[in-house]
């Protein structure tokens, strides 16, 4: 950790342990957990701040998956957890879920404000087993969504970029051009973010106003999938690797 950290600290770095730490006041694991039985102490590196991000891998169901992804986020420092879900288990050759199993799971992982979640395996998702894909297309990743900052590593958002102009070119599209942002570490360059609403100001809160991340230039060509659809405002944020967003340049600021 200090060693990826001394060259680049804005690396993430995480590990995958067992999915329950071990036995917590609320309920037994039963004998396989992380720290007895193979002797990983995420919880102890967790602490430590030696660690960013864990997945434990949580491929249980009912008080086997509830009390324990509780415990990890109790314990997590600030730090991030991602709970690993096994939906391999909505196969028929695998176990016997149903798709509201991992629906519950979801919501409670938003519930508690963890980081996200993980699936075990891509297999299971692609191929859409009990229609899992199209339930996390549809309504729990309709949306994007920005990676979480981190921080216990820095916490100064880049200057907000400056002096949006906005051109209609043709065939509906949209030009964006702007004046570059600046971090704090000269050596990260700044990224942006483009948020688009028929309502001005542009609700930089709403993730469905996201139409664009992870630009590194300091222009940006609009085209709506559908001429009629296209968006009327916009604003421009600048975000580092860490995840610090700046305040907002809006269209006509």
């Amino acid at each position: 950790y200090k060693g990826v950290k001394a060259m680049k600290p804005w690396v993430k770095l995480s590990a995958s342990p067992v999915g329950k730490y071990r036995d917590t006041s609320r309920y037994s694991s039963r004998g396989w957990n992380a720290f007895f039985t193979v002797y990983q102490d995420p919880q102890g590196w967790l602490g430590e701040g030696i660690i960013d991000q864990i997945y434990p891998m949580m491929y249980f169901q009912g008080n086997s998956f509830y009390p324990f992804a509780l415990d990890w986020q109790e314990q997590s420092n600030g730090r991030q957890v991602i709970p690993g879900l096994g939906i391999y288990f909505l196969h028929p050759d695998e176990g016997k879920w149903t798709r509201d199993e991992i629906d519950r799971q979801i919501n409670f992982i938003r519930n508690h404000k963890m980081a996200g979640e993980g699936h075990y395996r891509v297999k299971y998702l692609m191929e859409n087993t009990q229609g899992i894909y199209d339930e996390l297309a549809e309504n729990f990743y309709a949306y994007p969504a920005l990676q979480p900052p981190m921080p216990w590593l820095d916490n100064v958002p880049p200057t907000a970029p400056s002096e949006l102009k906005i051109t209609n070119i043709d065939h509906g599209y949209t030009e964006l051009t702007w004046q570059a942002a600046t971090d704090n570490d000269q050596r990260n360059k700044p990224m942006y973010v483009i948020y688009a609403s028929n309502e001005y100001p542009v609700d930089i809160d709403r993730p469905e106003n996201i139409v664009a991340q992870n630009i590194r230039e300091t222009s940006y060509i609009y085209a709506p999938i559908l001429p009629w659809n296209a968006k009327k405002h916009f604003a421009v944020t600048a975000i580092d690797r860490y995840g610090n967003e700046s305040v907002a340049i809006q269209e006509g600021n």
